[in-house]
């Protein structure tokens, strides 16, 4: 619940963050990519939901996870080159 939490509350927050163009957003989505990756660990290695869901339902964990990854790296590159204040 708080891998579920931080991802979700993150995330929004650093959406919201980039829109308003702060630099507060690396280290926000640096949690959300935490707590996306908590939960995407559990639900690859510690539960048997592709076994019962089979195969097909890997596809939006995977997008999630490189959609987060993405965020990160786009509000690291948008620092760097001082886009964002």
């Amino acid at each position: 619940m708080i891998a579920f939490g931080a991802a979700t509350i993150g995330g929004v927050l650093g959406c919201l963050l980039l829109l308003m163009r702060k630099s507060l957003v690396f280290p926000v989505l640096i949690v959300s990519l935490l707590g996306v990756l908590a939960q995407m660990a559990y639900m690859f290695f510690l539960s048997n939901v592709f076994e019962v869901q089979g195969k097909a339902s890997m596809v939006m964990p995977i997008m999630i996870t490189l959609t987060a990854m993405g965020l990160v790296w786009f509000s690291r590159v948008s620092t760097q080159q001082r886009w964002l204040v």
